[in-house]
C-alpha cells in the first residue's frame, strides 16, 4: 500500500478519446485561462483583471476567478478563509463567485488566483435563445404553437446556491409569463417557463441569473434471446438466472412513453402500489403507447412464462413516469421522485436528436447521479447516423448503442453494430459506452392483452442493459461477493458507478465492428457473466466501492493503490469509473474532476486508462484526461503481482469517491495493516478495527476484524495489527 508516491501533472491536451474522432470539427480543448461557454470561449488573458487594482468588490455581482491549476483541499480552505463565496465551477481551473467579503490583495496574497472578472452578462443567454422564438425548427406540435405565438419554454437557472425567489418574483411579473415548474439539481435552482421571447433574451440583465437555455424537445427512440444473450454472449444460457438472479428485491425506474399497466407483462389484480407484483408507482395519467409498453417489456415485463412477455429482470418491480415536456420539464425531478419510490436503475430511451450541447438536462443528470450515488441512470443513444446528442452525453450516466440482435434469417448477429449516435461528445468524451441487442426484439405489445411485436433501434437495446445492470445490484446485495455464493453476511449496497464499471467491465468487443474501443461501439458489448464472479469460476472478481462521502474519497495529489496476484491464461481487466461533479450548464467541457487509473505489471510496464492500440492497454503514452471511465485491458497478462493506483489528479469539486472492477484471474493481496484502506497504516486503522470488534461490523472488507485468523475478533486482533503496523505495514 503505497499513498502520495505518484507526481502526475495535469495535461490540458485531450487525450480522452483514442480513435482519431477528437480532431473533429467543433470539439472542444479546453486551456489555462480561457473560460469555455456555450456563448464562446473567453479567453481572460485578454481581458482586464480585477486583481490588478484595489477597488472594493460589489456586492450582487457575481465574479469569476480563474487559479492556475485546480483546486485542492488546502486552496479549498484557503479561499473559504480569505471570504470567497464559490457559486459553481467552469472550465477549466475556475469559478463563478461572490467576492464582497474578500478584497483584491487578500486573492492577491492566496497566491494562486491568476485572474479575476465580472460575470458578463452576454454569458448568460444561449444563442438559439438571443436567436427569438422561430430560431429552432421545432418538431412537435406543442412547440411549433408557442413559436407561432412568439413564446419560448426556457429554463432559467441560477447560480450555485442563490434561492429562486426573487427571480420568481421577477419573472411572474412579465405579461404573459407562465412558471411551470421551479426545481433544484443539488444547490442549483432552475425556473422553467413559458414567456415572451424578448423577455427571455432580457434575463441576461439579472445577476441571479448564471444561463438560460431553451427546454429540451424530447421524444421516444426507436425477448427471450435478448434475456440470455446480455448474460452469456449465447442464446441458450442464462447464467446468472441459473444462480436465482432474476431482479428480486430490485426496483427499476422506467421514463417512456405510456406503458400499459393492463398488459399482461405487467398486469396484476391489485391496484398499482406497494401490494402490486409489478408497479409500485404510476405517476402520470394512464396509457398505452407502442414505445414506453415495448422497452418496459424488454426491461421487467413478465406475464409466468418463458415467452417474450418476460423482460431481463423480470422480477424487479418498477416505477414509471412520462418523459419530460414543456409542461413538466423537470429532468432532475423525475429522477429524484423515482429514487425516492425505490428505483436505482433508471431507464431512459428517449432523448433530444436537435442538440449536442451539454446543457441543463445534463447538468440535472450529473447532479443527481453525483448526489445520490447509489443511483445508475441509463440512457438509449441517438437513432440518429452522425454524432450523439442529448442528454445522452451526460457523464455519469451509461450511454447504450444498438449491436444486431436477430438478421432477417432469424440468426443471433449480436457481433455487429446496428444503431444509434457515434462518439465523441462535443468536448470530445467517448460515448456511447456500450452496446446490447436492438435489432428485432420481440417485447410487449401496448394495443393488445397479451401479444407481441418486434421492435428495433437503441431503445430496445437501453431497457436490456438497465435489466441486466439489475440483475447484478442483486448479485451484490444478495451476498455473492466475494465467494460467489450467497452469504448475506457479504451484502452491501453497490453504488450506481459500481454498477456502470461492472457492466463496461463485462463487455466484449464486437468483431464485425472496425477497432476496438471504437465510436460506434464504444467499450463492446454486454456479457454479464464476465463480470460476476461464481463458485467454481477460472475468472474471478475484485471491486472497490468508495463513496464520494467516504473517507477515502480523492482529493487533488491524493491516491491509493493496491495489488493483485494475477494467475496467466486469462485477460486481465481493470474498469474504474466515477460520479463526476455536473458541469455547468453553460460550460463547453463538461469535465470537473479528472482521476486516473494506472497498472503497472510485474516486469514494469505502465499502462494507463484508456490508452489502447490493437483492441488492448499499450503501455507508455499518458493519462485521459477527459472521461470519468477508464479501463485497462491487457489479454495474455504474465503472472506474478500487479499493482493499480488510483490518482486524484484534479479534484475541483470533491472529494470524489470510485469505483474499481478488477476481473481475471486476479486474487487481491489483502494489506492487513492498513485495516480502514485509505492508504495509511496508522493509529486511525487500530481504531477502526476496535469500533468493527465492538460493533461485531466488518466496514472494510475485504478485510476482516478476525486479522489473526483464530476464529475470533477480539484483543488479540488489535495487538495483530498493532505489531504489524510498529513492523512496517505492508510492503
Amino acid at each position: 500500500m503505497r499513498v502520495g508516491r505518484l507526481a502526475i501533472g495535469v495535461v490540458l491536451a485531450c487525450a480522452g478519446l483514442a480513435l482519431g474522432a477528437d480532431n473533429a470539427a467543433g470539439v472542444v480543448h479546453p486551456a489555462q485561462g480561457v473560460l469555455n461557454l456555450r456563448t464562446g470561449d473567453v479567453d481572460t488573458s485578454r481581458l482586464a483583471n480585477l486583481m490588478d487594482g484595489d477597488a472594493a468588490f460589489v456586492t450582487g455581482v457575481r465574479y469569476v476567478i480563474v487559479l492556475d491549476g485546480p483546486l485542492d483541499p488546502g486552496r479549498d480552505a484557503a479561499l473559504t478563509g480569505a471570504g470567497v463565496i464559490r457559486r459553481g465551477y467552469l472550465p477549466l481551473n475556475a469559478f463563478a463567485a461572490d467576492l464582497d467579503r474578500t478584497t483584491p490583495k487578500a486573492l492577491r496574497g492566496l497566491g494562486f488566483v491568476r485572474w479575476v472578472g465580472t460575470y458578463d452578462n452576454a454569458w448568460r443567454v444561449d444563442p438559439a435563445v438571443l436567436a427569438g422564438a422561430n430560431g429552432i425548427a421545432w418538431r412537435t406540435p406543442a412547440r411549433q404553437q408557442l413559436a407561432a405565438a412568439g413564446k419560448s419554454a426556457v429554463n432559467v437557472w441560477l447560480f450555485e446556491g442563490l434561492n429562486e425567489q426573487s427571480t420568481l418574483l421577477a419573472m411572474t411579473a412579465l405579461p404573459g409569463c407562465t412558471v411551470t415548474s421551479v426545481t433544484h439539481a443539488g444547490a442549483t435552482a432552475c425556473i422553467s417557463a413559458t414567456m415572451n421571447a424578448a423577455d427571455a433574451a432580457a434575463l441576461s440583465a439579472n445577476p441571479d441569473v448564471q444561463y438560460v437555455e431553451h427546454q429540451g424537445e424530447y421524444a421516444e427512440r426507436s425477448n427471450a434471446l435478448v434475456r440470455a444473450i446480455v448474460q452469456s454472449g449465447s442464446t441458450t444460457s442464462s447464467p446468472l438466472f441459473t444462480r436465482g438472479l432474476h431482479g428480486e428485491g430490485q426496483i427499476v425506474g422506467l421514463i417512456d412513453g405510456y406503458l400499459n399497466k393492463d398488459h399482461c407483462s405487467f398486469a396484476d389484480t391489485q391496484p398499482i402500489g406497494p401490494l402490486h407484483r409489478k408497479i409500485l408507482a404510476y405517476n402520470t395519467t394512464f396509457g398505452a403507447d407502442l414505445h414506453g409498453t415495448h422497452v418496459g417489456g424488454t426491461l421487467a415485463g413478465d406475464a409466468g412464462d418463458t415467452t417474450d412477455t418476460r423482460g431481463v429482470a423480470y422480477a424487479a418491480k418498477m416505477v414509471y413516469n412520462f418523459y419530460p415536456d414543456q409542461n413538466e420539464p423537470s429532468v432532475f425531478g423525475r429522477f429524484d421522485l423515482h429514487a425516492s419510490q425505490g428505483a436505482r436503475m433508471h431507464n431512459d430511451s428517449w432523448g433530444d436528436d436537435s442538440l449536442t450541447a451539454y446543457d441543463g438536462a445534463c447538468h440535472a443528470i450529473d447532479s443527481f447521479t453525483h448526489d445520490q450515488d447509489d443511483n445508475l441512470v441509463v440512457f438509449a443513444v441517438t437513432d440518429l447516423s452522425g454524432l450523439v446528442k442529448n442528454p445522452e452525453n451526460a457523464k455519469n450516466s451509461l450511454a447504450v448503442t444498438a449491436s444486431g440482435g436477430l438478421n432477417p434469417q432469424g440468426s443471433p448477429s449480436q457481433d455487429y453494430w446496428y444503431a444509434g449516435g457515434s462518439a465523441p461528445t462535443a468536448d470530445g468524451r467517448r460515448k456511447p459506452e456500450i452496446a446490447a441487442p436492438g435489432r428485432n426484439t420481440s417485447s410487449s405489445y401496448a394495443f393488445s392483452t397479451c401479444s407481441v411485436v418486434p421492435q428495433s433501434g437503441t431503445s430496445m437495446a437501453a431497457p436490456a442493459v438497465t435489466g441486466v445492470g439489475a440483475l447484478i445490484r442483486q448479485y451484490f446485495t444478495s451476498g455473492f461477493y466475494p465467494s460467489g455464493l450467497p452469504n448475506l453476511g457479504d451484502a452491501f449496497t453497490p453504488s450506481g458507478q459500481l454498477l456502470k464499471a461492472m457492466l463496461v467491465n463485462s463487455a466484449v468487443d464486437m468483431t464485425g465492428e472496425p477497432g476496438f474501443p471504437s465510436p460506434r461501439e464504444g467499450w463492446g458489448r454486454v456479457l454479464a457473466d464476465n463480470a460476476t464472479y461464481f463458485d467454481g469460476d477460472l475468472r474471478r472478481l475484485v471491486v472497490h466501492d468508495v463513496r464520494n462521502s467516504a473517507f477515502d474519497a480523492l482529493s487533488t495529489g491524493s491516491d491509493t493503490s493496491l495489488q493483485v496476484d494475477v494467475a496467466p491464461g486469462q485477460a486481465f481487466k481493470a474498469t474504474l469509473a466515477w460520479a463526476d461533479a455536473p458541469g455547468a450548464v453553460n460550460a463547453t467541457f463538461a469535465p470537473v474532476n479528472n482521476l486516473d487509473l494506472i497498472v503497472t505489471s510485474p516486469t514494469g510496464l505502465v499502462y494507463y486508462g484508456n490508452n489502447f492500440a490493437a483492441g488492448q492497454s499499450t503501455s507508455g503514452g499518458s493519462p485521459d484526461t477527459l472521461n470519468n471511465l477508464e479501463q485497462v485491458l491487457v489479454t495474455s497478462p504474465v503472472g506474478g503481482r500487479w499493482t493499480i493506483d488510483i490518482v486524484g489528479t484534479a479534484v475541483n469539486v470533491g472529494p470524489q469517491g470510485y469505483a474499481l472492477v478488477v476481473t481475471g484471474g486476479v486474487t487481491e493481496v489483502v494489506c492487513h495493516s492498513d485495516y480502514n484502506g485509505d492508504g495509511v497504516s496508522d493509529q486511525g486503522d487500530v481504531d477502526a478495527l476496535i469500533q468493527d470488534i465492538a460493533a461485531g461490523t466488518q466496514s472494510y472488507p475485504p478485510n476482516s476484524p478476525d486479522l489473526n485468523q483464530d476464529g475470533v475478533a477480539d484483543q488479540g486482533d488489535v495487538d495483530y495489527l498493532i505489531n504489524a503496523i510498529a513492523g512496517g505495514g505492508c510492503p
